[in-house]
Formats: structure tokens, sequence, C-alpha cells
């Protein structure tokens, strides 16, 4: 009787999500050398969280993979989506 009642009150935590893209940019050699003692330089926008493909869950507004519990306290921490900008130097 337990189980019947259960499978009304959980929710199925199993996801597909994509994480973190970098989408990157090498600067050519030619121009890189008039710098002087850099080698490489890269510049690159990268996006984390960038999108929940699948989750059971999606349905009722959860992310699974935010989900948080603690000793006393338990819920849905807030989605969130970053943005960022980086530049890799190599010397």
């Amino acid at each position: 009787a337990f189980q019947k009642d259960a499978k009304n009150h959980l929710l199925d935590a199993s996801y597909l999500k994509l994480r973190e893209v970098r989408l990157g940019y090498t600067i050519p050699q030619a121009i890189v050398k008039k710098v002087g003692a850099v080698k490489s330089v890269n510049i690159g926008a990268v996006v984390s969280n960038a999108w929940l493909i699948w989750a059971n869950a999606k349905q009722y507004g959860v992310d699974p993979s935010e989900l948080e519990v603690f000793y006393r306290e338990g819920g849905q921490l807030s989605q969130t989506r970053q943005v960022g900008f980086n530049i890799r130097a190599t010397f």
C-alpha cells in the first residue's frame, strides 16, 4: 500500500543536461607574433547551464540537477544560466 501512495508524491529525478558550452577562436600566429612574448591567444564565450534537454520532472517546473537536500531543509534552488567571455594567452 505504501508504494502506491509514494508514487503519487515522488518525481523521477532522471535528466539529460548540456551543462557547459564554450566557443573559442584562436587568433592567427601572424597577428600574435606582433605582440612579442605571446605565443598564442584564444578568445571565447562560455555558457553554463545551457540547456535542460530532457527531464521527467520538467513538466512540473523542476530541474532535477538543481535539487538540494539538507538535514532539515530541501528544495529547488534557482536555476541560473551564466554567460561569460574569456581570453587565454600562452607565453
